[in-house]
């Protein structure tokens, strides 16, 4: 008999891995902030008691918030450092990501090791699906609220560098990019530090940028003459070129289904092949549909090299045209994701549009609809996943029925709970397959799964569902080990 004293029992301690980070306007008043922001964190750990402890503190002075994490040296030991139950914890979200894809980035590579991240200002935590919910709204809201509040100027000719444009009426309104404001702020201070004798350093100053993630226009690199010509036009009082309008809308259509059964009847992809074609027929939108590709029982949260039709799309795009879905949730059901696929067709000088929600990526307004919407409707997956998961694991655990019929089986009554009891013609075909399957060839092979499916489908076996037999049907019969039969204690079995 084993005995077994409080003493022995350790409870594991939460390490907490602070970040500070003083802003390039406010070198000048490095310790103050400092010390205020080192009082906050060190107040906070003190507040958890025993259960915490701050094992890293790091700062970074002068650094931008949109530079990339391998350029700020003590975010990037923070990051290192954090393992399994480690937090990140931060004064407020914008010193550790300006940047709403450098924010996604950062976050996830916190939660692939296993810990989280917490901002004391906000007081938002990304333990939970809500906390990381409430970041991630209100990290969209605050770049929202700072486009509105920034300045707007008439303006005729073409948009320079730190600026949006919005054009409604045929007339040209440009308001401030705080991104890309910033980026000219960083710009002009690197300009500073690398004057020799009155001559700036261009070269020196476009490598630092290259390894950044302050991009260029269209996601281009920098050189000497486009820094140059950023600096001479971050005055508005300079004039450019007119801008050419392109008077035809060049549309390239992308419809996706999660399942063959979808394919196989052709509602889904019919709805959205019509929906799409609709659109570019409407005069109103002035657009021509020159590609259309699909992805046939392809997962909405796979990337872009797993998805054929997607990408073949990307790669044919040209400037200035547009990627044209029915539904976010055809593009993509992963937040992340979705961020990638924007980002990607921005490289190409392209926008993307979503039909049905009304949205599309020719201003911040738009992407900030799609990222709240793709947002909520991750939050929802997982949420639903959860509650599945942990029903599923009741009923196994009562070694009750749960979820749709297995073929083979059917159900006892039609009443919600009850048990189950066997198909004889189908129990016939599941042995036929495992009998098959057992079967090896002379390189002790086993009969693959498409040879099973057009055996049967020749000898017009009739399909759980559809009209055919798939490889991937017969798969999942082959590997079903264990059904449980058992229905509630309250309905009664039929004699």
């Amino acid at each position: 008999m084993y005995i077994i004293s409080s003493k022995m029992i350790r409870t594991r301690r939460i390490s907490y891995f602070g970040y500070i980070r003083i802003p390039i306007t406010a070198e000048s008043e490095t310790e103050n902030i400092k010390e205020l922001q080192e009082k906050a964190i060190k107040e906070w750990v003190a507040s958890k008691g025993d259960d915490g402890r701050l094992a890293v503190l790091e700062c970074d002075v002068g650094h931008s918030s949109i530079l990339k994490v391998k350029k700020r040296p003590g975010l990037r030991t923070v990051r290192n450092c954090i393992g399994k139950t480690g937090v990140l914890l931060a004064f407020s979200i914008k010193d550790v990501a300006r940047t709403f894809v450098e924010f996604l980035n950062i976050e996830e590579k916190i939660r692939e090791k296993g810990g989280h991240f917490v901002s004391i200002f906000e007081k938002y935590d990304t333990s939970t699906t809500t906390g990381l919910s409430h970041m991630r709204t209100s990290y969209i809201t605050n770049i929202s609220l700072s486009i509105q509040n920034s300045k707007h100027v008439n303006w005729e000719y073409e948009v320079p560098y730190g600026w949006n444009s919005n054009e409604e009426n045929s007339k040209v309104t440009i308001y401030e990019n705080f991104e890309q404001q910033e980026g000219l702020t960083l710009i002009r201070k690197l300009c500073l530090e690398n004057t020799i004798n009155a001559s700036i350093d261009y070269n020196k100053v476009s490598d630092y940028l290259n390894g950044t993630c302050i991009k260029r226009k269209g996601g281009k690199e920098w050189s000497s003459k486009h820094i140059i010509k950023v600096l001479e036009r971050a005055d508005l009082s300079k004039t450019g070129k007119l801008i050419e309008k392109n008077t035809i809308r060049y549309c390239y259509g992308y419809i996706r289904v999660s399942t063959c059964m979808q394919s196989e009847r052709g509602t889904s992809l019919q709805t959205q092949e019509d929906a799409i074609r609709k659109w570019t027929d409407d005069p109103r939108n002035n657009a021509q549909l020159v590609m259309l590709e699909s992805d046939i029982a392809i997962s909405g949260t796979l990337k872009i090299d797993k998805r054929p039709g997607l990408k073949n799309l990307i790669q044919n795009l040209k400037k200035d045209s547009i990627l044209l879905t029915c539904s976010i949730s055809r593009m993509s059901r992963n937040f992340t994701e979705l961020m990638n696929i924007i980002n990607t067709v921005k490289e190409h000088e392209s926008n993307m549009i979503s039909i049905s929600e009304g949205l599309d990526t020719f201003n911040n307004t738009g992407i900030l609809g799609m990222q709240i919407m793709a947002s909520v409707a991750e939050i929802q997956i997982l949420q639903i996943s959860k509650h599945a998961k942990e029903a599923a694991a009741t009923f196994k655990e009562q070694k009750r029925h749960y979820g749709s019929v297995p073929y083979g089986w059917k159900k006892i009554s039609k009443d919600k709970g009850s048990g189950l009891c066997e198909v004889p013609e189908q129990q016939d075909i599941i042995k036929v397959i495992r009998e098959m399957r057992a079967t090896r060839n002379e390189k002790g092979e086993a009969t693959p799964f498409p040879h099973i499916a057009e055996l049967l489908n020749k000898n017009r076996v009739p399909p759980p569902r559809g009209k055919m037999w798939y490889p991937g049907t017969i798969k999942g019969i082959h590997d079903r080990t264990e059904v449980f039969v058992k229905g509630r204690e309250d309905i009664a079995s039929p004699n």
